[in-house]
């Protein structure tokens, strides 16, 4: 077997997912960017969790500039993000081509649905409720710490997408669990500071960020998840 040192392991996987996801963008003429049935499925066989969990979690440590990001928009992460049985959402066309930076966004699906719910009174008393805005599918509630710390929640039926953006060059992706459940943690550095949880629970997708540390995230994450 020949050993390849992480950052040449790294240089091939990004120029090979980035020829394949050119192939597949210069294949349609909207500016809307549809994956190909045939691609998603390759993705997916390839990290399939119950096969490849260790193989996974090497491809998320080399992984850490476009790569990663540009398998998170095929969907490799099906309960987190928004490719699943039940929903086809659409993905903008958003991702720029620079040597070390690459974003990707989500494309909003603007079908109403019925939203789910959650009980608020589980939200810790050191947090103060200073906003509720409600956008009729997703309802966005801003927390504020004792330390004057704004910390948005976001959640809604796993039935539906919303945008997010993320500057993958200054985070950095890992996944924990609380009882049982799956969190994708987005991490930022000491550049961008701003701190991600993603989950899904009874058909609710939760998302808390706020530039607060990783553990208060993490905290909250277990109170929400204990108190549902």
């Amino acid at each position: 077997m020949v050993e390849i040192i992480d950052n040449e392991f790294e240089k091939l996987l990004k120029k090979a997912i980035i020829k394949e996801l050119k192939s597949e963008i210069n294949s349609t003429s909207s500016e809307e960017f549809y994956p190909s049935i045939g691609f998603q499925n390759q993705i997916k066989e390839l990290f399939k969790k119950d096969n490849r969990k260790t193989y996974f979690k090497k491809f998320f440590f080399y992984t850490k500039r476009a790569a990663m990001l540009i398998l998170v928009i095929m969907g490799i992460l099906t309960t987190l993000f928004i490719f699943n049985e039940d929903v086809r959402a659409r993905v903008e066309n958003t991702i720029e081509w620079f040597d070390d930076h690459t974003r990707f966004q989500f494309a909003p699906d603007y079908t109403v649905k019925e939203r789910k719910e959650f009980d608020l009174g589980i939200i810790p008393e050191e947090y103060e409720i200073v906003d509720i805005e409600d956008l009729k599918v997703v309802k966005i509630v801003s927390l504020k710490n004792s330390d004057g710390k704004i910390i948005h929640l976001t959640y809604g039926g796993t039935n539906v997408s919303e945008s997010m953006s993320v500057d993958n060059e200054y985070h950095d992706f890992r996944v924990e669990y609380v009882n049982n459940y799956e969190i994708m943690l987005i991490v930022g550095n000491e550049i961008e500071n701003r701190n991600f949880a993603i989950w899904e629970i009874e058909g609710i997708r939760f998302k808390l960020n706020g530039e607060i540390e990783v553990e208060d995230l993490m905290y909250l994450v277990e109170i929400i998840i204990n108190g549902k």
